[in-house]
C-alpha cells in the first residue's frame, strides 16, 4: 500500500526518519499566493484520494480474504471430486463438478462483496474518495483556467459557452426553416435532360 503513496506525504527512506515536509506546512506568501493556495488545496485533495483509495483497497483485500475462507469452508460439502486415483489429471475433474466448484466459488464472492459494499466504512471511503476526487478537478480546472488566460489560449468555460451558444442558434434556425412534406413540395429542383 505504501505504492499509492503521493511523494508529498512519503517519509524519506528509513523508518525512523520525519516525512517530507507537506506543500500545506508551507506559508503562501507573495504575488502568487493565490497560485500556491490552489496548488495546496490540489495536494490535499490528491492526499485524501490517496488515503481513501488505501482504505478501498484493504476493505476489498478482506472482501477476498473472507470470500477465500467462506468458499473453503463449502468445499467439504462437495465430497470426493476425483473419478479415482488412477485416472489422468485431465480426467479427474467432471465438467459437472468443475462448474459446481466456480458456482460456488461466484456465490461466496459476491456474498463478501455484498457485505463489505453495504457497511458503514466502505460507504465512507467511497464518499470521500469521491468528493476529494471531485474538489481535485475543480481546483484543477482553475489552475487551467487560470493559465489558459495567461498563455492566450480558449478556456474550457469559453468553449463549453461558444458550444452552447452554437447549440441554440441552430435551433433557432431549425425553428424558422419552413416544414416540407413530400405531396407539396419537390425535395429539388427539376434537373433538365441534357442533349446528345
Amino acid at each position: 500500500m505504501d505504492f499509492f503513496r503521493p511523494a508529498w506525504s512519503s517519509a524519506s527512506g528509513s523508518s525512523g526518519a520525519t516525512p517530507w515536509p507537506t506543500m500545506a506546512d508551507n506559508p503562501a506568501l507573495g504575488p502568487t499566493r493565490e497560485h500556491q493556495l490552489r496548488a495546496q488545496r490540489m495536494a490535499d485533495a490528491a492526499v485524501r484520494i490517496s488515503e481513501a483509495q488505501r482504505r478501498l483497497q484493504t476493505l476489498c483485500s478482506d472482501a477476498l480474504r473472507d470470500a477465500s475462507l467462506s468458499f473453503i469452508a463449502t468445499l467439504e460439502s462437495f465430497g470426493p471430486l476425483t473419478n479415482g486415483a488412477n485416472t489422468q489429471s485431465t480426467e479427474r475433474l467432471g465438467l459437472d463438478a468443475l462448474l459446481r466448484l466456480y458456482n460456488s466459488w461466484i456465490e461466496c464472492a459476491e456474498e463478501a462483496y455484498a457485505r463489505t459494499a453495504h457497511s458503514e466504512s466502505f460507504c465512507t471511503a467511497m464518499a470521500d474518495f469521491v468528493n476529494s476526487n471531485s474538489q481535485w478537478r475543480v481546483e484543477f480546472r482553475s489552475a487551467w483556467e487560470h493559465w489558459s488566460h495567461m498563455l492566450d489560449l480558449p478556456t474550457r468555460s469559453e468553449l463549453n459557452s461558444l458550444a452552447r451558444l452554437l447549440k441554440s442558434t441552430e435551433e433557432q434556425l431549425r425553428a424558422k426553416r419552413p416544414i416540407r412534406t413530400q405531396r407539396n413540395e419537390p425535395a429539388g429542383p427539376a434537373k433538365r435532360p441534357r442533349k446528345s
